[in-house]
């Protein structure tokens, strides 16, 4: 699983401009590559809308063995959503915490996640993200500390704050 950062003008703006108008309805899906003219960014990222409206089986399957997050923000404060088909819910971890159920995500796609955060901007969507990566990207350690521990999605190794012997990390938190 290969990291991979979106940050632009044009995915910010492409957040900006999704609405709850019931056309079109936004997702992830690294699954397989669509025409420029569907993604969130009308380049690489992949995020699309499709004609199509799908069941949340085939919406999960849409992100593969990847894990999606959007990293959203309101000046200094930041979310992070995280999507991932072993995920009970598309999870949202930060100032607003909320759990997104697969079937409302199915039906709403991205705009389940902004009704929930308005007016939160997207900074960055980041596919397989190593928590050296959401660490540079703002999100705050204590957000990415339960991120992995509820996910259990980034294990291990380098990515992780180093512990001292009693367990705790380098910002005094229990792991």
């Amino acid at each position: 699983m290969t990291e991979r950062i979106f940050q632009s003008e044009a995915l910010t703006n492409g957040w900006a401009n999704i609405t709850n108008d019931g056309v079109k309805t936004w997702w992830f899906d690294t699954d397989k590559k669509y025409p420029s003219i569907y993604a969130l960014d009308k380049g690489t990222v992949p995020a699309y809308w499709d004609d199509e409206k799908y069941t949340e089986e085939i919406i999960k399957e849409c992100t593969h063995d990847d894990v999606c997050c959007l990293i959203l923000s309101s000046g200094k404060t930041k979310v992070l959503v995280v999507v991932h088909a072993d995920l009970p819910n598309v999870m949202m971890h930060g100032r607003v915490t909320k759990e997104i159920p697969w079937s409302e995500y199915a039906k709403e796609g991205f705009m389940a996640v902004k009704k929930h955060i308005t007016p939160y901007q997207l900074d960055a969507a980041v596919i397989n993200p190593t928590v050296q990566t959401l660490e540079k990207l703002g999100v705050l350690k204590s957000i990415i500390q339960k991120f992995v521990k509820d996910a259990k999605l980034i294990e291990g190794g380098a990515d992780e704050s180093p512990a001292d012997e009693n367990g705790t990390d380098q910002d005094g938190a229990e792991e």
